[in-house]
């Protein structure tokens, strides 16, 4: 059985995280590992877990807590802006939205995709909101640098985990017998 399911996004900072960037040594940019390689890359580890491979169980040990991390700061930003665009004294703002959302299509092996996809989406929430309070004068591009681009950093570090992991061969009854 396979789960299926879409994701809307209505940022551009969120499109591309989706997809990543692809590393380019002539004009020296460094790859963006997105939502769709984190995936592949976490099917490998569950893939050799699955196999008896201790190393892969810490490393998706790993990448659970910075996945738990990631949604601790999302949730409190999200929250803050929340609160921040609430205290208008009479005037309701409805945040951002694009008039032409992008909807990917969502297929993942794992569990951890679809965790990845509620961090982008919740990061594409924030951006929103980051937007929003922007456009209406409560927020300064110091205030975006310090929440919006902190908190795409730390999605892009949970996807970069999945490529901290390369397989030695060893099963746990070669870490039982100490060899």
């Amino acid at each position: 059985l396979r789960t299926r399911g879409e994701l809307l996004l209505h940022s551009r900072s969120a499109h591309r995280l989706f997809y990543g960037r692809r590393k380019d040594q002539k004009q020296g940019i460094a790859p963006v590992i997105g939502l769709v390689r984190f995936a592949l890359n976490v099917n490998q580890i569950f893939e050799l877990a699955a196999k008896d491979d201790p190393y892969a169980d810490a490393a998706l040990l790993d990448i659970e807590e910075k996945m738990q991390e990631a949604g601790r700061v999302l949730r409190n930003n999200i929250k803050a802006l929340e609160e921040l665009l609430s205290d208008m004294d009479g005037i309701s703002i409805k945040y951002n939205g694009s008039v032409e959302p992008v909807v990917v299509p969502l297929e993942f092996k794992t569990t951890y995709g679809f965790l990845a996809a509620k961090l982008l989406n919740q990061y594409d929430k924030l951006v929103r909101l980051g937007q929003t309070a922007k456009h209406v004068g409560l927020f300064t591009e110091d205030d975006w640098a310090r929440i919006v681009r902190h908190s795409g950093r730390v999605v892009r570090n949970v996807f970069q985990a999945s490529t901290q992991y390369r397989s030695a061969g060893a099963s746990r009854n070669d870490i039982a017998a100490n060899n």
